[in-house]
């Protein structure tokens, strides 16, 4: 709670992956040096989902639940959530936290203190370029 409020739901960050030795040393020896690699980097938040996917980890970006592929590979937007915002603010607000389910059908969406489920929409065949985005109704 203290994090969110004083420095935000996101934070410039970076997601590093660390690799551990497949045979730790004996005891009172020392490990090989093992480089850590950055995955991904930008505004990031909340706390990584981990589905079925060994290979992928999901992160809350600025617009959405991303998945990340711990490979480097990139990152590919799963779900994005707006609704109806606190009461002086104009317009649609974007979710402030989002939980995916394991299994990757559902979503729960924090807006403005509020829970929502959500069924998360099929995705979309590679030839359209539509977002999977998800609207609350006010």
């Amino acid at each position: 709670m203290h994090s969110y409020m004083e420095y935000g739901a996101l934070r410039q960050c970076e997601l590093v992956r660390m690799r551990v030795p497949e045979h730790l040393p004996r005891p009172g020896a020392v490990a090989p040096p093992n480089p850590a690699r950055v995955v991904t980097q930008g505004l990031l938040g909340g706390t990584p989902h981990f589905g079925p996917d060994p290979a992928q980890v999901d992160l809350s970006f600025s617009d959405g639940v991303h998945a990340v592929g711990l490979d480097g590979s990139g990152d590919r937007l799963l779900v994005g959530v707006t609704g109806p915002g606190w009461y002086f603010a104009e317009g649609r607000a974007q979710a402030d936290d989002l939980r995916v389910s394991p299994d990757g059908h559902w979503v729960l969406a924090q807006i403005a203190q509020q829970l929502h489920l959500l069924k998360v929409p099929n995705r979309p065949r590679p030839s359209t370029s539509r977002k999977p985005a998800l609207c609350i109704a006010n």
